[in-house]
């Protein structure tokens, strides 16, 4: 139980940096 919690908050975070790394690109190229 806990380790699928934690696999899932590493995830979500994981795809929160990645969403504000492509904006972050996107801006920058544009």
């Amino acid at each position: 139980m806990v380790l699928i919690i934690a696999v899932i908050l590493i995830v979500q975070i994981l795809l929160s940096l990645a969403a504000t790394w492509l904006l972050m690109n996107q801006e920058t190229f544009t």
